[in-house]
């Protein structure tokens, strides 16, 4: 078969990236002739890491439609989408109105999908907040044009029923199905309890991962940073910091903001994602950076998300409710963005 996949990807987010490496490889796993051709907004970087086929998305915008029409880029993404058995829509939490801007931008990008392909899955996406009646009005309307309709968690299937949306299954982040990160973690678990491989108890850290986002002020960085300073000071731990997303909103910022206001005596390091090379490589090394953590303090669903697969303590930073869904179904601790002053109970 041939496959399309639409998604927010080609943007330098670690937990986007991990989703299309799962799906990939779940549809190479299940059809060996399979086709793939994924739209991203970056297609050179795409095919690079991920070892497909790449096109632009729909142009969205005034600059993207000058490449799209007068580079003659969208005819690739017009043919890729006539010749292909099944586009799937998603992953990802994609349609929310805390940027206004994202539903207008998914909505057209299915849009325009409809024209050229019939074959839609709505696949494995979180749904909402949505607060306005434009933003609840284009999520119910773009799954009118999808066959099957999958949400990754409880609150997404109940907000889509909501909205008049009937048919809605739940099926889980598509990384937690991903068997690459399942075998590695597993294949890691049985030599340290064979006694092959030895834990480098001279380097114990924490991983954090934080983003920018409403309520992230200076009061929100001052209470984090004393915070992981005491603990990190108390226990002879480092901070190792993942930015989870590189570009367009780069999670470094926030860890220079960090880095101001923690003591000097707390080594603090950066570990960022390489996006020159293969991804699963880079993802090997950021396995490798986990299972060697003694827990994970995280506002990303998807730095939550490899904790658990890990076997991993961590803490969660609430800011939205798939993040919420998941902490509490897998019973991590976990405090709001707006009660930050609880973290110290919590760690």
């Amino acid at each position: 078969m041939r496959y399309v996949i639409i998604g927010n990807y080609g943007s330098t987010n670690i937990g986007d990236e991990a989703i299309l490496a799962a799906i990939v490889d779940r549809l190479r796993l299940r059809d060996k002739s399979s086709h793939i051709t994924v739209l991203s907004y970056n297609p050179q970087t795409t095919e690079r890491i991920h070892n497909v086929k790449a096109q632009v998305l729909f142009p969205a915008g005034v600059r993207s439609l000058y490449r799209a029409i007068f580079r003659g880029e969208i005819i690739g993404t017009i043919r890729a989408l006539k010749k292909c058995d099944r586009v799937i829509f998603g992953g990802g939490g994609l349609f929310n109105d805390e940027k206004l801007a994202a539903v207008f931008l998914w909505f057209w990008q299915v849009f325009c999908a409809h024209f050229f392909c019939r074959n839609i899955f709505f696949y494995r996406q979180s749904v909402g907040p949505l607060n306005t009646r434009i933003g609840r009005y284009l999520t119910r309307k773009a799954t009118e044009y999808c066959t099957r309709i999958y949400v990754r968690d409880s609150s997404s299937k109940e907000l889509l029923t909501y909205l008049g949306v009937s048919d809605v299954d739940l099926r889980r982040d598509p990384v937690l199905d991903w068997k690459f990160v399942k075998r590695y973690v597993s294949a890691y678990y049985r030599l340290i309890y064979s006694g092959e491989k030895e834990p480098d108890e001279n380097l114990s850290y924490i991983i954090v991962s934080l983003r920018e986002w409403r309520g992230v002020d200076d009061k929100f960085i001052t209470k984090i940073a004393k915070v992981l300073e005491k603990y990190c000071l108390e226990y002879d731990y480092r901070i190792f910091f993942v930015p989870y997303q590189s570009k367009y909103e780069d999670d470094a910022k926030i860890y220079r903001r960090l880095r101001a206001k923690i003591d000097k005596k707390v080594i603090m390091k950066v570990c960022r994602f390489n996006y020159e090379n293969n991804f699963k490589q880079e993802m090997q090394m950021l396995l490798e950076l986990y299972l060697g953590a003694e827990r994970v303090v995280a506002m990303r669903l998807h730095a939550l998300i490899l904790a658990y697969m890990c076997r991993m303590d961590a803490v969660g930073i609430v800011y939205s409710k798939k993040v919420q869904s998941f902490v509490e179904s897998v019973n991590f601790k976990h405090v709001s963005i707006k009660g930050v002053e609880e973290i110290e109970e919590v760690l």
